[in-house]
């Protein structure tokens, strides 16, 4: 019995992981709560829409923020769960993602939660200032502010943080925005399937062991 669970749980973790890393389409649903901002990227001035970007991913309607703003979203894409760390100030994004997103019920709050992401994606390793750096907001007082208040509450050991949410990293052929999301479900279940066939193989040769003695 015993054997034969461990099996169907190495088999169901194998096609489950096979399953999330393969690219799936991204359907792009429209913005949801946004606010357009005017900023500077490295020297160049644009304008574009600031807040929630909403998406269907993996069979899931999902609110996700930008983390590439060197890219525009298409209206279709090919796209591959990613850890946070794949992009530059990964993890602070995703704090500011779990931390904020859930109470986003104004277009001010979105944009102030995109615009603080940007920033750190963009500036991370550096002084986080939306006046200075690579990423430069130019107006939207309002939207400044609230997003140097989520900025100020950045956890020191940022670094160390451990999230549950997932970059949707874009393919090729288009190349669309690299997104941030809460963590797609089906990796969920392939975390909580591995950790029941790791924690089978310990009690397995936690039993041999007491077996030999």
């Amino acid at each position: 019995m015993g054997k034969s669970f461990v099996v169907t749980v190495a088999g169901m973790v194998s096609t489950l992981v096979a399953t999330s890393i393969q690219a799936s389409p991204v359907t792009f649903s429209g913005m949801g709560l946004n606010q357009t901002v005017d900023y500077k990227l490295s020297g160049v001035d644009k304008t574009s829409k600031a807040g929630q970007i909403l998406i269907n991913f993996q069979s899931q309607n999902l609110t996700a923020y930008c983390v590439d703003l060197n890219h525009t979203v298409k209206s279709s894409w090919d796209a591959t769960p990613a850890s946070p760390d794949f992009i530059n100030g990964g993890r602070a994004a995703a704090f500011l993602y779990d931390t904020y997103a859930a109470s986003v019920d104004s277009s001010l709050k979105a944009a102030a939660l995109q615009v603080a992401i940007w920033e750190v994606v963009t500036d991370f390793g550096g002084t986080l200032n939306l006046l200075a750096g690579n990423f430069k907001l130019l107006d939207s007082e309002n939207v400044r502010n609230l997003a140097t208040i989520y900025l100020g509450s950045l956890p020191g050991d940022v670094g160390n943080y451990q999230s549950s949410s997932f970059i949707v990293k874009s393919g090729s052929d288009p190349r669309s925005q690299h997104l941030i999301v809460p963590e797609p479900a089906t990796l969920g279940v392939v975390m909580v399937a591995t950790g029941m066939m790791f924690a089978d193989r310990r009690r397995r040769r936690a039993a041999t062991a007491r077996v030999a003695c």
